[in-house]
């Protein structure tokens, strides 16, 4: 099979435009703002690792859209209590691809079972927060801002790292999102991230005049014109622009001359990831990086099939990536996160699907992580009211992890509170 095609200069040049365009209207129709938030207790802060900025150090976000089924994708595959819960679901011991007698990860993940044997995958289990929320878009809400109020409470937490530690640093791409629409995690009043499509989804973006209508928008002056409101937030929009379309260039210039050492299913998640390792493989500064699998929200008797499907999608493009990486500097400075924005319900419901749930597994990537199983397993027998796994993990641990011990960043002002990072990173 062939790599995904690299993206045309044209339509780079547009999407960035269109993404960081959109961001910034965005932000001035919603006028969200951070004054809801309360000040976090003073506490004394651990020992942090050397910033990003020093060590080129990035992290790549991927969001599990949907809410991916934990106990299908790492297995207890010995517990009774999954067997009879689950009793078209479910899989046999020698089904799974085993990392510990007792659990196993899901039969299609056969590149990420090589990550975990080689010490690069760490899973850890149990993850979420107190009163869990089963719908997917409060829930999301949650994730993305790490505070129980969401979105009321401001900027999303990828973006208050933005906007705190790096908020002096004018470099657009320091946060970067591929894929289509961008997730709160990166929204940002301030310093609203670089957003862009990879080339099989460019399709929206429109004719060659509607794009040429979003350059010439950006290269209009209206210094002449009475700066009311209103004309402050048009120049602010064509400053947007105008950043964005250089960085666009930039972009454009770094995805057309890169040439992996892997190849990458045609598939535009995989080719989300092939962007994100030119972009590590170049010159540039970014140090957050965005990229969605969705759309994990099954529940009848296509969920064994169709959740087979997405799982084999992020191995394959996780695999690729890797592999492509692999023996160079960028295979020692990136982080993947993957999570997802819940669980599911232990027992199958009368369709042969699974509910909306709780709790669930997070997995970090990459040389530096400890591998093996962290955090404490949930029991499947012994639920809560509603049948669900009761988290064992907070999943502010999990971000506390990325922040403190591999961007280098102070988490308890971007998470509203002092979370203790887990033990999984050298």
């Amino acid at each position: 099979m062939s790599a995904p095609r690299a993206l045309d200069r044209r339509e780079l040049l547009a999407a960035g435009a269109a993404g960081l365009g959109a961001a910034a209207c965005a932000a001035a129709g919603e006028g969200l703002a951070a004054s809801g938030v309360g000040a976090p207790r003073a506490v004394t802060q651990p020992a942090l690792a050397r910033p990003a900025a020093e060590t080129g150090r990035a992290l790549v976000v991927l969001e599990m859209f949907g809410g991916n089924d934990g106990l299908s994708t790492l297995v207890p595959h010995q517990d009774d209590a999954y067997h009879r819960a689950r009793p078209t679901l479910r899989f046999r011991p020698e089904e799974t691809l085993r990392v510990t007698d007792e659990r196993g990860l899901h039969p299609t993940l056969e590149n990420l079972h090589r990550l975990y044997h080689a010490g690069r995958l760490a899973a850890v289990e149990g993850v979420g927060f107190p009163a869990p929320v089963y719908s997917h878009f409060r829930s999301q809400e949650i994730w993305h801002t790490a505070r129980r109020e969401g979105r009321a409470s401001g900027p999303g937490w990828l973006a208050r790292v933005r906007e705190g530690a790096w908020g002096d640093d004018p470099d657009r791409m320091l946060a970067v999102h591929i894929g289509g629409d961008m997730p709160y995690s990166m929204w940002s009043e301030r310093h609203p991230a670089i957003s862009f499509r990879v080339a099989s989804d460019l399709e929206w973006l429109g004719t060659p005049e509607q794009q040429l209508a979003f350059r010439r928008a950006a290269a209009e002056e209206c210094a002449e014109l009475a700066r009311t409101e209103r004309e402050r937030m048009l120049e602010e929009l064509r400053a947007r622009l105008r950043d964005s379309q250089i960085a666009a260039a930039r972009l454009a210039e770094i995805t057309e001359s890169y040439r992996p050492r892997s190849e990458y299913p045609p598939e535009p998640f995989a080719a989300a990831l092939r962007s994100v390792a030119a972009l590590l493989d170049s010159d540039a500064r970014t140090r957050i990086y965005s990229v969605v699998l969705s759309n994990f929200d099954t529940h009848g008797a296509v969920q064994r099939t169709k959740h087979a499907r997405l799982l084999a999608q992020l191995d394959r493009a996780l695999g690729a990536f890797f592999a492509d990486l692999q023996g160079t500097a960028a295979e020692q400075r990136v982080l993947v996160l993957c999570w997802s924005e819940f669980g599911r319900r232990v027992a199958e419901n009368v369709s042969h699907g699974t509910d909306h749930g709780a709790a669930g597994p997070a997995l970090l990537l990459g040389a530096g992580v400890r591998g093996g199983l962290h955090g404490q397993h949930p029991s499947v027998s012994d639920v809560d009211g509603d049948g669900n796994l009761v988290h064992t993990t907070d999943f502010r641990r999990v971000y506390a992890t990325c922040l403190e011990r591999w961007l280098g960043v102070p988490a308890t002002d971007v998470l509203g509170g002092r979370y203790a990072p887990l033990p999984i990173l050298g």
